[in-house]
């Protein structure tokens, strides 16, 4: 017997524009009540492509109870969006400038 679980999907994609500081950034995913566990995490590189796809059923279900956190590299400020449980297939994250 066998048995296989599966799990609707998400696919997320963050556009980042890069000025002239940061060479990397941390790319990370969590819940807003439980940061030392994050759902993605990836460093990216200027001209990468963010896109990654997660399990739907892995999100809070708080109202902006999930956290896009992109850190640059360097010293440089954070940027968070909180954000609430994705309904679509695909969610697109609003441009984020890194200075």
């Amino acid at each position: 017997m066998s048995l296989r679980y599966t799990s609707s999907e998400v696919s997320i994609f963050v556009p980042i524009v890069w000025q002239e500081g940061p060479h990397a950034a941390n790319v990370s995913v969590i819940h807003r009540n439980n940061p030392s566990s994050p759902l993605f995490q990836d460093i990216v590189f200027p001209h990468d492509s963010v896109r990654f796809m997660l399990p739907i059923n892995i999100f809070s279900k708080d109202s902006l109870g999930n956290v896009l956190k992109v850190e640059p590299v360097g010293g440089y400020r954070a940027v968070h969006h909180f954000f609430s449980a994705p309904t679509e297939k695909v969610f697109e994250f609003p441009t984020i400038s890194i200075p």
